[in-house]
């Protein structure tokens, strides 16, 4: 099956992109978050750490890594703490977009500062 592009989301994630904005978009299981991220950026490849037990799978050292794009996939588990401080100081690395993906209906406590902050462009 092939994806359906849904231009509102094409035009958020486009916009959001020309400003490194980050990105939090939401919805329940199965409405095509993961599909749609992956399609606006199949073809800039981007740096995709999953979250899993409450925390990133991975926490490549910053200065290392070469992808401009970043997701964050299942953001709704994330609870360990230095996976937040690690996202938070992605979030404030110039040149880098952030795009988290969750099933949360809204941006998690621990990043309201960031949202206030940076201006979380939602999905």
């Amino acid at each position: 099956m092939e994806y359906i592009k849904i231009p509102k989301v094409y035009e958020k994630l486009k916009k959001a992109e020309s400003f490194y904005a980050p990105v939090l978009i939401t919805a329940p299981l199965g409405y095509g978050k993961t599909a749609a991220v992956n399609y606006y950026y199949r073809r800039k490849h981007p740096l995709i750490i999953p979250c899993k037990e409450g925390e990133l799978t991975e926490m490549p050292d910053i200065s290392s890594i070469r992808a401009n794009i970043i997701i964050i996939e299942d953001m709704q588990q994330l609870t360990e703490e230095d996976s937040i401080r690690y996202l938070k100081e992605l979030l404030h690395t110039s040149g880098i977009q952030v795009v988290m993906v969750t099933r949360g209906s809204m941006v998690p406590r621990y990043l309201a500062n960031e949202d206030f902050d940076l201006g979380f462009v939602r999905i």
